[in-house]
């Protein structure tokens, strides 16, 4: 997911995540609203269905150079869960995203060396601060799968075994992996 998010900001487009696990009425509902007309994934989907058609190619396309976007031009959309009825979508411009950037630089420097837990799911804003924050200061990104994720022992015999020095949690993993790290003496060195 990295990869692609990067592949598509350079291109002068906007990021819209899908999950694989979205409903196909959300996956509709994005595409719809979006206008996307390109995916990049695992999968192709076609667009005029919104369905699965099947296993994208790993050719490669040749290589453009970088795009300069306009500081008010969409860096990414985020949709809302829609619980309290349909999603909504948030356009973020890049500017956004730079100022975070920078007030984060100022507010905690980072070295090179930091190694950061990429926690977030790309549907969700936390996601960019993780992300970017690590890859701008030349960190290292540790990414974890949801099964690891949703079990606070396997998170943070993760965080150990990747040596993870940096960690943004929302308070319910934070909880668990502390209670986690307690029972098991795992011995976690998070800044």
């Amino acid at each position: 997911h990295i990869v692609a998010l990067l592949g598509v900001l350079m291109s002068g487009a906007a990021y819209v995540p899908l999950g694989a696990d979205d409903p196909p009425e959300r996956v509709e509902r994005v595409v719809r609203t979006t206008g996307l007309e390109v995916v990049v994934g695992d999968a192709v989907v076609d667009l005029d269905g919104v369905r699965r058609v099947g296993v994208a190619s790993p050719a490669a396309p040749p290589l453009a150079a970088p795009v300069e976007a306009d500081p008010t031009s969409t860096a990414y959309v985020l949709f809302t869960s829609g619980s309290t009825g349909v999603p909504k979508g948030v356009a973020m411009p890049h500017r956004s995203l730079v100022n975070l950037l920078h007030w984060h630089r100022r507010a905690r420097p980072a070295s090179s060396q930091r190694r950061t837990l990429q926690f977030c799911d790309t549907r969700f804003d936390f996601s960019f601060l993780e992300i970017f924050s690590t890859l701008c200061s030349g960190g290292c990104l540790v990414l974890v799968d949801d099964e690891t994720r949703q079990d606070p022992i396997a998170l943070g015999r993760h965080l150990a075994r990747h040596a993870v020095e940096r960690a943004f949690l929302p308070v319910p993993a934070l909880t668990g992996l502390v209670r986690a790290s307690e029972a098991v003496d795992l011995d976690l060195s998070l800044v």
